[in-house]
């Protein structure tokens, strides 16, 4: 990488490799985790020839005329805009795609709230269990059905469970 564009890569990226916890040994050369932070790419001119910067412009959409200036100087962005424009004139096959869109976030909020569900009702089980295993200890213990229902708020049927 050019030093020039080192430079403005480590303006708005953080660089991670993991290490060896005592000896601070690298583990390896292939692995590394970069994080780009994309408010700070659209700070930064179209001019730039980083092609990371230009695709982070392009992704965050900062402008349509710097999308448009980039295109000028970049065959790639020339190339990806005339595919977008295909894509949002036909309009049949972006209602199909948005169509996709939704059902994929739909799933993933029934599957979050099933799982939200399912916690709930296993806490809820589980407090049922343990006032029930206490409610039986209190009986052991010689506390008679009303003192049980009193201290636990067990309900009659809860309790004839036990009985």
């Amino acid at each position: 990488m050019p030093l020039a564009a080192l430079f403005v890569f480590r303006k708005i990226s953080a660089f991670y490799e993991m290490q060896e916890r005592d000896l601070h040994d690298v583990l390896s050369d292939k692995i590394s985790v970069h994080f780009i932070e994309a408010p700070k790419c659209d700070k930064l001119s179209i001019k730039n020839k980083n092609r990371l910067i230009r695709w982070m412009k392009y992704l965050s959409y900062s402008s349509p005329e710097e999308i448009v200036e980039m295109a000028k100087d970049d065959d790639v962005f020339t190339g990806v805009l005339e595919a977008e424009k295909m894509f949002v004139r036909n309009r049949e096959e972006m209602l199909e795609y948005e169509a996709r869109e939704r059902y994929e976030m739909d799933m993933a909020t029934i599957k979050a709230d099933g799982i939200a569900e399912g916690r709930a009702e296993g806490r809820s089980e589980g407090k049922l269990e343990a006032l029930l295993a206490t409610a039986k200890e209190m009986l052991a213990g010689g506390l008679n059905v009303e003192q049980v229902k009193k201290f636990t708020k067990l309900t009659d049927k809860e309790l004839a469970k036990l009985l």
